[in-house]
């Protein structure tokens, strides 16, 4: 068994408020997860359970029980390291099969006639339509007020990231960065309902995400491999796109079903109490390939109208692909994310940037030196020694 143990959460219903920390180690017989809330210990079989990646950048890893409704997930990169590089070969058949598999259903379509090509074409496109655009009218339909109660909700579990940073430097200058974005957000993009927040975590994960309603989280960790405030403004920026594209909550349109939304629009039950209580797992979803494109482009909108060069965008995406060098590179399990290629995305920041009209941008005016000493400590230990 690999003693070690690693940093993650878990939603299950033995929980309250649906949603832990976790701690996980791996051995033979699978995964085993210490419940902080719970003060238990449950074993998640290899054969039993079901593997996806998602997250705002892609390398959040979940392992779904098939036995139950738990979800464990872990941002942590030795986490992965270690399960991606353990000794046991039913993990390496299980990918071998998956694909397999894929390969198999497109070898199918392949045979089949041409009859039955066209309406299998006709019946592709009636799905999207019923999956892609559906949610959209539906979101359409629904007032920003309930964004904000699902953001509430995921907001009250967001201490399974870690405390807030206790360093009002830090977090007055990513405040500032939240502002100039904010203030010079073109009318279209942003509901008047929306109050914009800003949250800073002390935690090592390189991550950030916006809540549905405006409440932004960026975790320490990102800080720490920026190298410029305006490299942060973009990844903001990009994060504050899918609250006002309201990418959150055509999700949860997606979960609770397409019928069930239209159902419940015309009258036929409470839209805004079966949308609220599956908000606590928003803060990890995973967005479609369409959503983040959409992200990036309006993203790179907000930047331009704040006086911001979209190209940090780019740069951004460049620091955080150059984070894992050295580190599991979990673009061998793509068939699972949603998240477009890195290079891909940047090709389109670039050509989208080019379409702007031409200004001259200011820089952010925070000390990021400073900003970045603050928080390029390790571990809690080395702040308390700071704070001495």
């Amino acid at each position: 068994m690999d003693h070690q143990q690693y940093e993650g959460g878990i939603f299950t219903e033995d929980a309250t408020g649906g949603r832990s920390s976790a701690k996980i180690s791996l051995s033979p017989s699978g995964f085993h997860i210490f419940v902080s809330k719970t003060q238990t210990t449950r074993l998640l079989k290899w054969d039993s359970v079901a593997f996806s990646v998602g997250g705002s950048n892609g390398q959040m890893i979940f392992i779904r029980d098939n036995n139950s409704s738990d979800v464990v997930f872990s941002n942590d990169k030795s986490f992965a390291n270690a399960l991606f590089t353990f000794p046991d070969d039913r993990i390496q058949r299980y990918l071998t099969e998956l694909k397999s598999q894929y390969a198999a259903k497109q070898r199918t379509k392949k045979l089949g006639c041409y009859s039955w090509v066209f309406a299998a074409l006709i019946l592709c496109w009636g799905v999207y339509l019923l999956f892609a655009k559906v949610p959209d009218w539906v979101v359409h339909k629904v007032p920003p007020s309930v964004d904000i109660s699902i953001g509430d909700l995921a907001a009250d579990d967001l201490s399974s990231f870690g405390p807030e940073l206790p360093e009002p430097m830090v977090n007055d200058a990513v405040q500032h960065i939240m502002q100039r974005l904010v203030s010079n957000m073109p009318d279209h993009l942003r509901p008047d309902e929306f109050a914009f927040e800003m949250q800073v975590l002390d935690s090592s994960q390189i991550n950030a995400f916006a809540l549905p309603g405006g409440r932004m989280v960026v975790l320490r960790g990102l800080i720490n491999i920026l190298e410029q405030p305006e490299e942060l403004a973009a990844v903001m920026a990009h994060e504050l796109s899918h609250v006002t594209q309201r990418h959150g909550l055509k999700n949860v349109v997606r979960q609770i079903g397409v019928a069930n939304s239209m159902y419940l629009l015309v009258g036929g039950g409470d839209l805004f109490g079966m949308v609220t209580q599956i908000g606590g797992s928003l803060a990890l979803q995973t967005y479609s390939r369409d959503a983040e494109r959409e992200a990036d482009s309006v993203g790179v909108e907000i930047l331009h109208a704040a006086g911001i060069d979209p190209l940090h965008l780019e740069s951004a995406f460049s620091r955080m692909q150059a984070a894992q060098e050295g580190d599991v590179d979990l673009s061998v399990l793509s068939i699972f994310s949603s998240h477009p290629d890195l290079n891909e995305r940047m090709e389109d920041v670039r050509i989208k940037a080019s379409q702007l009209s031409s200004i001259v941008y200011t820089p952010i005016d925070v000390d990021w030196a400073t900003v970045k000493q603050k928080v390029s400590y390790s571990n809690p230990a080395d702040l308390e020694d700071e704070w001495k």
